[in-house]
């Protein structure tokens, strides 16, 4: 196995005889007593070939499992108490950056502004063109939620987007969407985040009138 990592049987029985071989010798050397006839056959050669090849499927088994313990520690901690999926960072202040996740802003971007013909922002423009409702906030906060929840295992494990877990989920979001209100250091923020988002998706829903703009120029000699 040392010099071929995928050994096919056909072709490489043999060396698997060959290692049977050796493992009987250094046993008679050391005074084990057996008929190394009634030992070393094709069957027990197969028997090691097969025990052999199986370091690929342990390496595999072992390495998957080791994957979905992080998989399974980063979501918790992502969905934990401090609700890191929620934030981005410091700003300048030192400040927390809350419900300003970069997963945030793309998921209201190419949900609601996206490409397709049932966009909100295009059915309810008048709502939608100069900053995102918080209610569609709160339901991509559940969604991305839900997603997390889907890995909580270390695996993907689907989880319907409905029902009362979510809807409560919903619910909790807006709730922290009112604390950030309730400071005006941080509602100041969350509404500069809210119109500069929908700027941003105005921009990919609406791309003429921003080819247009972009001939647009002032000189501030």
């Amino acid at each position: 196995m040392l010099h071929n990592g995928f050994p096919e049987r056909s072709k490489h029985l043999h060396e698997a005889g060959h290692i049977l071989t050796k493992v009987i010798e250094k046993c008679l050397e050391e005074g084990y007593i057996f008929d190394r006839n009634d030992v070393q056959t094709r069957n027990t050669n197969i028997v090691v070939f097969k025990e052999a090849s199986t370091y690929r499927g342990k390496m595999k088994t072992g390495n998957q499992l080791e994957q979905q313990e992080i998989i399974a520690t980063n979501v918790a901690e992502l969905l934990g108490e401090e609700s890191p999926y929620l934030l981005n960072g410091k700003d300048e202040q030192g400040k927390s950056n809350n419900i300003a996740h970069p997963c945030i802003r793309e998921l209201c971007i190419q949900h609601f502004y996206g490409n397709g013909q049932d966009l909100m922002a295009k059915m309810f423009e008048d709502h939608f063109k100069d900053a995102i409702p918080e209610h569609a906030i709160a339901i991509v906060m559940a969604c991305i939620y839900n997603a997390l929840e889907e890995y909580e295992l270390g695996y993907f494990s689907k989880r319907p987007f409905k029902g009362a877990r979510y809807k409560e989920i919903y619910e909790t979001s807006l709730d922290l969407i009112e604390e950030v209100k309730a400071s005006p250091y941080h509602k100041a923020k969350w509404d500069k985040n809210r119109r500069q988002w929908a700027r941003d998706g105005m921009k990919l829903l609406n791309p003429a009138t921003e080819r247009r703009r972009a001939k647009m120029k002032v000189h501030v000699d």
